[in-house]
């Protein structure tokens, strides 16, 4: 029987941890014999569904944050991650991010497998310390291939690992979404959505700032806005919210196990990240139909401006707010950019076209 290995940090909640189920299912649909090997305690998110035949092995580690004892941690994941391969040498891997990445290729030296990283972000964005960067930087050509999401990603790595080893593999969306019909608001409060893990590099301090400058300057107009997420910036988006006075029209929730419904009573999205590998979020809420305000940096790749969705040029909180006051007085174009968003993603990044790609690596 064949055999697919996912190694990855943990399963949290999360892009990564989402293209990693959705790997597991259609592989174990396949026929596969299908493990994850996770590198610390498994936290599972509470929406994800792994297949019951799926065997999942979590190492052991010190719990400890001496640096002797972080020390030791790598030799001893190296120590175990190369005795399970010894065992499993028939195995395909696909390892996630960069540190779960340079584990699997030490942990493999001399081992004949098919070895696939997978990175989700700009390299050069990420923060991660400099031995992590030099590892990825020395081992990284020596990977069977490497997936990325996109053509600037890829052109990054190309500097140090062979181009014909790197291979551009997008999210895709489950095409199920596709039956929720689509409905647009033409008269009530213009709902505003973010959904995602709130942290510092998903731009919540810009998205605090826009959702000031409407309240300072906007009072006559409608908003209702959604804030979904957990992370480190809760706190801080909770005690912006009342510091500013934003309550009366701005909610904050915990993240959802429910993401699509959510999406689907929303009217825009705001993805003010300043960086993403291909954000999910972005995906489904085209697919949804929703106009998704992005920036050219993060979603590109994905958006046509003013065609199926909205891009700024950088991440201004005042270029954001003029966007929406535009798509608040002239409606008629989130549904004419909702019919466009549908059709990229049934175009482009459908599960069924994506996993194709996979199939052609494993």
């Amino acid at each position: 029987m064949k055999s697919l290995t996912i190694i990855s940090e943990n399963l949290g909640c999360g892009g990564t941890e989402k293209v990693i189920i959705k790997l597991i299912k259609y592989y174990e649909n396949k026929g596969y014999e299908t493990n994850i090997v996770l590198l610390s305690k498994a936290k599972v998110f509470e929406r994800f569904s792994i297949p019951s035949k799926t065997k999942i092995k979590v190492m052991k580690r010190f719990n400890s944050i001496n640096l002797i004892f972080k020390i030791l941690n790598i030799f001893w994941l190296i120590l175990q991650l190369r005795k399970y391969i010894s065992l499993n040498k028939e195995s395909k891997y696909i390892s996630f991010l960069t540190i779960p990445s340079v584990l699997t290729i030490i942990s493999s030296l001399n081992f004949d497998i098919l070895h696939i990283a997978s990175e989700r972000s700009n390299p050069k964005k990420v923060n991660l310390s400099i031995h992590w960067k030099l590892a990825r930087f020395l081992l990284y050509r020596n990977l069977s291939k490497l997936v990325v999401q996109s053509n600037d990603i890829a052109k990054i790595f190309e500097k140090y690992v062979p181009k014909n080893k790197i291979k551009i593999i997008p999210n895709s969306v489950d095409l199920e979404i596709l039956n929720n019909s689509l409905a647009f608001n033409y008269s009530k409060p213009l709902k505003l959505l973010f959904i995602g893990r709130l942290e510092s590099y998903k731009g919540l301090d810009i998205l605090i700032k826009v959702l000031r400058i409407i309240s300072e300057k906007y009072k006559n107009l409608q908003f209702l806005v959604e804030i979904v997420g957990s992370g480190n910036l809760y706190d801080y988006v909770k005690d912006s919210l009342n510091n500013f006075s934003l309550n009366n029209w701005v909610s904050l929730k915990p993240m959802t196990s429910e993401p699509i419904k959510t999406i689907l009573k929303t009217d825009i999205i705001l993805h003010t990240s300043r960086y993403e590998g291909m954000s999910n979020v972005v995906l489904e809420g085209m697919a949804c139909g929703k106009c998704v305000i992005s920036s050219y940096y993060t979603s590109s790749e994905i958006i046509i401006n003013n065609k199926n969705g909205i891009l700024v040029s950088k991440l201004d909180p005042i270029k954001i707010t003029d966007s929406l006051i535009n798509l608040y007085k002239n409606r008629i174009i989130l549904e004419k950019i909702g019919y466009e968003a549908r059709n990229t993603i049934i175009n482009k990044f459908s599960d069924q076209r994506v996993f194709k790609l996979w199939d052609k690596i494993l």
